[in-house]
Order: structure tokens, then sequence, then C-alpha cells
């Protein structure tokens, strides 16, 4: 029996991350069997089982594929310590936490790469397998692709294309012989709300060519129509439970809808006379404004029409021209003669 020194930690990591290695992966523009490594920049120690990564950069490495198990790699370390001054200038807090590879799994070497490498820069450093292929079939189904939809895929941590480890010790009852493994750690996508927007207008361009601008416009002002339709119904479902007694009025969260409830216009009809002043008056503006822009079409047209006639004839008098010195021409001659 082997005693393991067990890890009880959970990987946080940001699109920003996956996007960088993503981004990393193409501009390498390596075959498919190959791998890229890079650096994971974050904090560990806010808490004992939350490990937060927020961002990371590439570093060169190279390893032999042609034989298999082979222990031939190579891994710069004199980069990652430059670009460790250069992001500290950066930003301080952000420490080296782990480091990253893009194969769809473990080798045989990266036991070697994670304890001679980045056990100098961490004491226990994190290990993201990450799966490109995965990973890119994200937004290929949809017309764009946004951070929600990280989110929504690592809602089932076995679908999530990162697999992360940390190294530990077994050791045997009698202490005869330690052996180091890797152990799973499980893992989430999480986003901030700037870190969202941001990542949305980068993955602005990334959508289906195949479809038009129409559709993705009526595509966008459905989904806001439904967000709106999906607020609206919680607000009345919260309405009824406080007015049955179900839930305790929240004064707070009632004066919120007082001030919504300000901002929109009064359409109720008068009592007198039944009629809708603001209405009417809504539908006047508008009119007017119609009226204005029609009329402005009208003048345009009219424009465009007495430019149509003066061009036609500036044309026929220079078409008189033409003739009158062509005959002058032909006249010249008979004139010699006599």
């Amino acid at each position: 029996m082997a005693g393991t020194q067990k890890q009880d930690k959970t990987i946080v990591i940001a699109p920003l991350v996956l996007l960088s290695v993503l981004d990393h992966y193409k501009r390498s523009k390596i075959d498919s069997k190959e791998r890229v490594v890079g650096v994971l920049l974050g904090d560990n120690t806010k808490s004992d089982k939350i490990v937060q990564i927020t961002n990371s950069y590439a570093v060169p490495f190279k390893e032999n594929n042609n034989k298999a198990g082979s222990d031939i790699w190579f891994v710069n370390q004199q980069y990652i310590e430059e670009m460790i001054t250069m992001t500290k200038k950066i930003n301080a807090k952000e420490r080296i936490v782990g480091w990253y590879h893009t194969g769809t799994k473990l080798r045989s070497n990266d036991l070697q790469i994670n304890n001679s490498i980045f056990t100098k820069y961490v004491k226990d450093p994190i290990l993201c397998n990450i799966n490109i292929n995965n990973l890119r079939s994200l937004g290929s189904s949809g017309t764009s692709f946004k951070a929600s939809d990280l989110e929504e895929f690592a809602e089932f941590d076995s679908n999530i294309p990162i697999k992360s480890y940390v190294c530990v010790e077994d050791v045997k009852e009698d202490g005869s012989v330690i052996e180091k493994n890797f152990q799973y750690l499980p893992s989430i996508i999480e986003a901030e709300e700037a870190e969202e927007i941001g990542v949305e207008h980068l993955l602005r361009n990334v959508k289906n060519s195949g479809k038009s601008e129409l559709s993705k416009r009526l595509k966008t002002q459905l989904d806001s129509l439904q967000t709106l339709s999906y607020k609206l119904n919680g607000i009345q479902e919260y309405l009824e439970l406080v007015i049955k007694g179900t839930l305790p009025a929240n004064h707070q969260i009632l004066g919120k809808l007082q001030d919504i409830f300000n901002l929109l216009p009064d359409l109720s009809p008068e009592i007198n006379n039944k009629a809708n002043s603001l209405s009417r008056a809504i539908t006047m503006n508008t009119n007017d404004q119609m009226l204005m822009i029609h009329i402005t079409q009208l003048v345009k047209a009219i424009i465009a029409f007495d430019d149509l006639i003066e061009n036609k004839i500036a044309n026929n008098n220079i078409k008189m021209k033409e003739l009158k010195l062509s005959e002058d021409k032909k006249t010249e001659p008979e004139t010699i003669k006599a």
C-alpha cells in the first residue's frame, strides 16, 4: 500500500488564457503531432483550495517526436526569466503558477519538464493539458463565439478542453521508494464581467460567413428581446410571491422597481374624456417628423429632376454647336472653288 500526498485544489482559468493558447498554437504552424508549451500566470495565495490562472505566455520548446517515450526535449529557461522580469513591470501580482501544453494527453517527459524546470519558480506547479481540437470547436457552429460560451461549455468538467494536474509523491509504507506522479485536479472556466466584454469584442469577427448580416442582426435583437422577457417574467414572479406572502417585501428591490416605472411614459387614458393625450402627442410628433422627411425627399427629387433637365439642355447646345461647326467646314471649300 502506498500513501499519496493528495492535493485538494480547484483550478479556475480565465477565457483569455485559452485564447492566448489557441493563438500560440496557430502562430507556431506546427504539425498536428507536435505540441506547444507555455507558462501560466495567476495567483495561488488567496486560498489554499483555489488556484486562479489569469494570464499566460508562450515559451520556446522542442522535443523529439520520432521515438516513442523519448527524453530529448528543450525549454528555453533564459526566455522564461526574461519574461518574468517583464511581467513584473506590467502586473506584479501575477506570478508563475504552472505551465501548459497542447498535447492530447500526458507524455513520459512531462514529469521531467515539471520537476526540472518549473519547480524552480513555484513550489507545486500546475500542469494544464489543453486540447486544441476541442477548443477550436467551441465557436465553429454558431454565428459568433462569446466568453459565455466557454462558461456554458464548462458546466460538465469532463467536457471542457482542459485537464489540470499537480505532481504528488507516492510513498510506500516502509518508506523505501518515493515515486512522483501527476494527480488530477478539477478545473472550471470563469470570467469576470470586464474580461467577458473584452473577449466578446475580440471574438466579434469569429463568425459564420455563410449567414447574412440581416440574419445576424435579427438574431441579436431576438436574443435581446428574449433576455428582456426573461427578466420581466422574473420580476412578475417575485411580485406575485410578495403579494401572496410567500416572500417578505424587500423595500430596496421595490424602490428599484419604482424607479423603473417612473422612467416609463404615462400612456394610460384620462378619466374624463377617455382620450390618451400623451399617445396622441407622440403620434402627432411622429407624423410631423415623417412629413418633414417626405417633404425633404420631394425637394431632393425636384432638384435632381431640374439638374437632369439642365444637363439635357446643355448636351443639346453642345450638339448644335458641333453641327454648326461641321456645316461651316463643308461650306468653306465651295466658296474657295467659286
